[in-house]
């Protein structure tokens, strides 16, 4: 017989974004345990609000299968003495199976005779097993935080409040911290406090709660709500736009969605869009709307509209008492913005610009103002590196002077929308009539914020982007702030990820030896120029140690950029070709990796990759004549074979710089190709490993020579072709 399984931890309200990784770990322990202990059910379904986390097991069997088992015992001679009496040896076989000595078998193997014994297992009731399993659920479910509770042994993220465990009719009787199960679940808090659901039936469980306002399948309670809100919207003609994440976060907030429309005072709509927007959908969690109407939704520039609508945890009854309330913190959040902003606008940019002076980087490299000194630096020398006009300098640099101001401003300052820094910049600097590029470009060196985030859109906002990225990664490497396994608190695998996205997806061609030497140089001058001032201890004083760091920023920007080529898709020993003919400008990389990705798959070339092997496997071998300079000698050629190759290569070789000028590596690939015939034939007919120590140091000179060739694209011998793979 099968009977489903039925397990609630109730507790204090959790945070929205402790939820899925508590369900995840609860769900990963309960299904491995019924594994291990070979309990086979039919399916598992989980329910979740903020205040219970619930596993159900469908169809759990009520006891292990039995067993029959052969256990192997020691060897017959071992297990025996010579009067035919068990040995010391069989007799602790004969304990550890639990069979009496009559019973046990010979088994002849390959190896000889063993005794043995047939044990029939007795599966364990299931009941027995589940008092075992479920109290160590609690020390496996993972939450981002958690507390001590009642001792120093028991940590959880909140206090738990109930525990519903049943199989079947019974209750799994067991306790935690206090806790006793049974088959009591609470509904919602209405009125402050939560009606007690007494649960005969495990099918009755989410009926009941619903009963009890309580909706305890998410996905049923994320489509109410999306429903709801797209009812109410359309009553004003408006809409929200691509509000999944918060839809997902209110959807771990209620247990009983009521969505509400609610409106505030068209005179906030002076404020830029994205402050109204952070009010609303960051802070309260509330949902903005934007017109359908408007010319701008016609051209998918959606304009924002006095109304919201949030989503109440209560019934519809309710619910409506609250709206008053919910007016109440919209109106005072926004007449902050309003005060923050028309206070900010009373000042100018200048303004803000010398307060930066006052904000502090970091004290061994002084203040956000240095930093922005030399993100102007920075992107001077990335404007001579890619050759910019005179116009585009000009925008450059005055958006590198000015693309930090709007941190010393009252908006971001004062911490109330510190998640639109760049933003508020990019309207205060179009209010104040900054050219609109130099505007955009403040907002855009901020990006990318994440591995999907956009990209800056300009040449210019991309120029101050990496400037600002690669000035804050010298920095912190200089100072030894290296990130490490999982520890990276200042962000900056993201920073170099950004860096190397931008690199990547816009072709920009950059030395990076090179524009490092040249950013620690000036991170190097304001630590001492930061040391001198104040007697900081903390600056950099060993150019030893500055160096190494600069290497270790270089290696970790390689492995930044091998990480972007495996997220795109590419395949690792390619990759691994590639980056071992060096980690310099990663524009190069790419068009050498996805060349190679393009041409794998044709017989020709996995056939040259395996003659280059031959010539790699033979270089590799023997280092005899590395002393020799790898001169050829013409005169040396003897046999048709080589002589063949000598031409063959000078040949190639006359056309590979035309091919490395216009980046054409395909170009260059079925060049290689084309020399495959003459290297086999090389190998076919001619012996390297010649006893005459001039022909060896020449014909080695040769295979030398190819290998310099192939090395413009990478090394081919680490690349994995059919039949190799392990």
């Amino acid at each position: 017989m099968k009977q489903d399984l039925l397990f609630e931890i109730g507790v204090e309200e959790l945070p929205a974004s402790y939820l899925k990784p508590a369900l995840d770990s609860l769900v990963k322990h309960i299904s491995s345990s019924l594994e291990e202990k070979k309990l086979s059910y039919s399916g598992l379904k989980t329910f979740s609000t903020a205040r219970r986390l619930t596993v159900l097991v469908e169809s759990l069997a009520k006891k292990q299968n039995d067993e029959t088992i052969k256990k192997l015992g020691p060897a017959k001679r071992i297990a025996f003495n010579p009067d035919g009496t068990l040995s010391q040896a069989g007799q602790g076989f004969v304990r550890s199976a639990g069979i009496s000595p009559e019973t046990l078998e010979i088994e002849k193997t390959p190896k000889g005779e063993y005794i043995s014994a047939i044990i029939q297992l007795q599966g364990e009731e299931t009941y027995n097993i589940l008092k075992r399993i479920l109290p160590e659920a609690f020390r496996k479910i993972k939450f981002p935080k958690t507390m001590y509770w009642n001792s120093k042994d028991i940590t959880f993220a909140r206090p738990i409040r109930w525990l519903l465990c049943l199989y079947g009719v019974q209750v799994v009787d067991f306790e935690f911290n206090g806790i006793r199960t049974g088959r009591l679940t609470f509904g919602n808090v209405l009125g402050k406090r939560a009606e007690a659901i007494e649960l005969n039936n495990i099918s009755d469980y989410a009926k009941e709660l619903k009963r009890n306002f309580v909706y305890s399948n998410r996905e049923e309670r994320k489509e109410l709500i999306r429903k709801q809100i797209t009812v109410l919207a359309e009553t004003v003609k408006g809409k929200t736009l691509q509000e999944e994440e918060l839809l997902e976060e209110v959807t771990d907030l209620v247990e009983y969605p009521t969505a509400i429309l609610t409106k505030f005072s068209e005179t906030y709509l002076k404020l830029p869009e994205r402050i109204i927007h952070s009010t609303l959908a960051k802070n309260q969690k509330y949902f903005p709307l934007y017109s359908t109407e408007s010319q701008e939704a016609a051209k998918n520039h959606s304009r924002l509209v006095s109304y919201f609508i949030f989503v109440a945890n209560n019934h519809p009854d309710q619910a409506e008492n609250t709206k008053a309330g919910n007016e109440r913190v919209v109106k005072a959040r926004l007449d902050d913005a309003v005060f923050y902003f028309e206070e900010d606008l009373k000042k100018s940019i200048d303004y803000f610009n010398n307060r930066l002076s006052k904000m502090v980087f970091h004290a061994s490299l002084g203040s956000i103002k240095d930093k922005v000194e030399r993100i102007g630096q920075i992107s001077h020398y990335l404007a001579e590196s890619l050759k910019l006009d005179n116009h585009s300098r000009e925008r450059l640099s005055r958006a590198a002077s000015i693309c930090k101001f709007d941190l010393a401003t009252n908006m971001i300052a004062e911490k109330e929308f510190t998640g639109l820094q760049g933003y508020i910049g990019m309207n205060y600097a179009l209010l104040w009539h900054e050219d609109k590029e130099v505007s955009a470009a403040i907002e855009e060196h901020y990006h990318p914020l994440s591995f999907t985030d956009t990209l800056p859109r300009s040449l210019i906002g991309t120029i101050i982007s990496i400037a600002d990225k690669i000035d804050t990664l010298s920095s912190l490497f200089a100072l030894g702030n290296i990130p490490t396994g999982s520890n990276d608190p200042y962000a900056l695998r993201r920073a170099g990820n950004g860096i190397v996205r931008m690199l990547y997806e816009k072709d920009i061609h950059l030395e990076m030896p090179e524009l490092l030497a040249y950013v620690y140089s000036l991170v190097k001058s304001a630590a001492a120029k930061t040391s001198s001032s104040d007697d900081n201890q903390e600056h950099i004083e060993q150019p030893a140690k500055v160096l190494a760091n600069q290497k270790e920023l270089l290696l970790f920007l390689r492995q930044r950029t091998e990480w972007l080529l495996e997220q795109n898709k590419l395949d690792y020993d390619i990759i691994n070709s590639v980056m071992f003919s060096g980690f310099v400008e990663i524009t190069t990389l790419k068009k050498k990796v996805k060349a190679l990705q393009k041409l794998r798959t044709r017989d020709d070339f996995e056939q040259l990759v395996l003659s280059y092997k031959r010539v790699s496997n033979i270089i590799s071998a023997s280092e005899l004549h590395a002393s020799q300079e790898d001169k050829i000698v013409s005169e040396l050629l003897s046999e048709e074979a080589e002589k063949d190759l000598f031409l063959a290569l000078n040949e190639t070789e006359t056309q590979v710089d035309s091919l490395l000028k216009l980046s054409d590596y395909e170009g260059l690939l079925e060049l290689f190709i084309s020399l495959k015939e003459k290297i086999d034939t090389f190998f076919d007919k001619i012996l390297v490993n010649v006893d005459d120590q001039r022909l060896r140091a020449n014909r080695y000179a040769l295979l030398k020579r190819i290998k310099t060739l192939f090395l413009h694209i990478g090394d081919l011998s680490l690349i994995v072709i059919e039949g190799e793979k392990k």
